[in-house]
C-alpha cells in the first residue's frame, strides 16, 4: 500500500516521524472522488501503522459535498475508529468552521479532538505529550460547568461560546502552562457537553450487543457499506470464469465474434439476426460493456464495466465496436485499417465511403489519453520505458447514421456528442480473413440506410 496520495485538491501522507496520518485539503471544493478515496486510504494508514492520530488540515474550510458527508457519517467515521484512530487534530486557524458542525461534532461524538492553528502545532503537541489532570478526568457535569465559570443550566451555545473564548486565548499565549490549561479546558468541555458521557454509553451498549465474529450487527453493516464492491467484482469474476468456461468446453465453438465497449447499451438481438441472416454465420458470440472513462461530460466511469471489458477480449472477438469518445483508450488493442480500407474504396460504392469517417490514433496520443484518465482518479502512472511513437494508424471506422445505429440495437448514452460507432479489428484475433469479412459487411449495409 502507498504512504501517500496526492491531487491538486488534497493530499494524504504518513509521517513515519510521528506515527501520524495528515489529510490536507488544498482547495476550497474537493471532488467527491478525491474525498472517498484519500480519506479511506487515512483509515487503512492508521491501521497498517497501528496509530491512533490523526491530523486533519481544513485551513481553507474546503467544501464537502453533502452525499459525502452523510457517507463519511454512516461509513468513514464508523471504520476510522474500528482502525484505531483515538486523537484527531483539526487544523482551523482562523476558526472559520462552526464547532457544531461537520467534522468537528462527528469527531468530538466518537474519539479526542483538539483544535490548532497548524500541522506543526498538531506535531508539536503530539511529540510532547500531555495528559488530562486526574482532578478533570473525576469531574461530573455540574463540575465541569463551575470549572468552565458557568452555571448549571448553560444552553449549549453558551457552553461552545465559552470554549471557544477560553480556548483561543490559551492558544494565543502558547507556553507549557497554557497547553497543559488547553488540554484540561478540552477534557472539561468533552465531560460538560455531554460528549464523554455519550461515548462512553455507547461503548458499554456495544459491550452488551450480541457479536458475530467480533463485530456488532451496525459494525457488519459499516464494514459491507465500505467493501461491498468487492463482492460485486468477485460475482463478475465468478459469472465470466463461469462464461468463458462453458464457452471453451460445453457450447458448440462460435463461427463470430463481436464486442462492443464504449458508452451505450446493446440489445444484442438485432445484432444476431444481422449475422445470421445477413452474414450468414450460424452461432454468433455477442457481448457488451458500458463504459466512459475520463470524460469531460459529466459521466461516472464505472470500475466493473471497465474490468469486464478487459476481459471481453479475452474472447479474441472478429470484430471491436466502439465510439469516438473511447476507441482511443484500446488504441493497444486495434489493428491498423490503413490496408482494409484501400480494399474498402475499390468495393464500396461512393456513397457509402462519403459517410464513413476514419479514426486516426498514434501512440503518443493513447499514451496521454491513459495518463489522463490515471491522473483523473489520483494514480501514478509510469513513465514509458522508450520513445513513444508520433505516427498515427487508422485504429477504427466511424458511423454517424442514427437510424443504421439505432437497427443494429445500440443506444448511445453521451449527452453532448452525436450518435456514433466505430468499427475496428481485434490485434489477437485468430481469423483475419474472416474478421476483414465481417467488417466489409457492416460497412456495406450502411448503403441500405442513405
Amino acid at each position: 500500500m502507498e504512504d501517500s496520495y496526492e491531487t491538486e485538491r488534497i493530499s494524504v501522507k504518513y509521517i513515519s516521524e510521528s506515527n501520524v496520518v495528515v489529510i490536507a485539503f488544498k482547495a476550497e471544493e474537493v471532488l467527491s472522488e478525491e474525498y472517498r478515496t484519500s480519506t479511506m486510504l487515512a483509515v487503512d494508514l492508521l491501521g497498517q501503522h497501528k496509530n491512533s492520530i490523526l491530523i486533519i488540515d481544513r485551513s481553507l474550510n474546503a467544501k464537502v459535498e453533502e452525499a459525502d458527508i452523510k457517507w463519511a457519517r454512516k461509513t468513514l467515521f464508523n471504520t476510522l475508529v474500528k482502525s484505531g484512530c483515538k486523537h484527531c487534530f483539526i487544523v482551523d486557524p482562523e476558526h472559520r468552521i462552526a464547532h457544531n458542525a461537520y467534522p468537528h461534532r462527528d469527531l468530538e461524538l466518537r474519539m479526542r479532538t483538539t483544535l490548532v492553528g497548524s500541522i506543526d502545532e498538531a506535531l508539536a503537541k503530539i511529540g510532547h505529550k500531555l495528559e488530562v489532570s486526574s482532578e478533570v478526568l473525576s469531574m461530573t457535569k455540574e463540575e465541569a460547568l463551575t470549572y468552565m465559570n458557568l452555571p448549571a443550566d448553560c444552553d449549549e451555545e453558551r457552553l461552545e461560546n465559552r470554549f471557544w473564548q477560553l480556548s483561543k486565548n490559551m492558544r494565543i499565549e502558547n507556553s507549557d502552562e497554557s497547553q497543559q490549561k488547553l488540554v484540561d479546558l478540552s477534557a472539561a468541555y468533552d465531560i460538560a457537553s455531554g460528549n464523554a458521557m455519550k461515548r462512553k454509553e455507547v461503548m458499554e451498549a456495544r459491550e452488551q450487543e450480541p457479536k458475530i465474529l467480533g463485530k456488532t450487527k451496525d459494525e457488519w453493516k459499516t464494514w459491507f457499506s465500505y467493501t461491498w464492491y468487492w463482492f460485486v467484482i468477485g460475482v463478475v469474476a465468478i459469472a465470466i470464469c463461469f462464461s468463458l468456461i462453458y464457452t471453451g468446453f460445453f457450447r458448440p465453438d462460435y463461427d463470430s465474434a463481436v464486442i462492443a465497449v464504449g458508452h451505450f447499451q446493446l440489445e444484442p438481438s438485432p445484432m444476431n439476426t444481422f449475422l445470421t441472416e445477413t452474414m450468414g454465420f450460424s452461432n454468433p458470440y455477442i457481448n457488451s460493456t458500458d463504459v466512459s472513462f475520463y470524460n469531460t461530460q459529466e459521466q461516472i466511469s464505472n470500475f466493473q464495466s471497465e474490468s469486464i471489458a478487459t476481459a471481453l477480449f479475452s474472447a479474441n472477438p472478429n470484430v471491436v465496436i466502439s465510439d469516438s469518445q473511447i476507441i482511443d483508450y484500446y488504441y493497444s488493442n486495434m489493428v491498423d485499417l490503413s490496408d482494409f480500407y484501400a480494399e474498402c474504396e475499390q468495393k464500396l460504392p461512393a456513397e457509402v465511403l462519403d459517410n464513413l469517417e476514419l479514426v486516426y490514433c498514434s501512440e503518443e496520443e493513447w499514451y496521454a489519453t491513459i495518463s489522463r484518465y490515471q491522473e483523473s482518479l489520483g494514480m501514478e502512472y509510469e513513465e514509458p520505458d522508450h520513445e513513444l511513437s508520433e505516427e498515427e494508424i487508422l485504429i477504427g471506422i466511424q458511423i454517424n447514421n442514427e437510424d443504421y445505429i439505432r437497427e443494429l440495437g445500440f443506444s448511445c448514452l453521451w449527452p453532448d456528442t452525436e450518435p456514433n460507432l466505430v468499427f475496428g479489428i481485434y490485434t489477437g484475433s485468430e481469423d483475419m480473413e474472416r474478421s476483414e469479412y465481417m467488417l466489409m459487411g457492416f460497412l456495406a449495409t450502411l448503403q441500405a440506410y442513405l
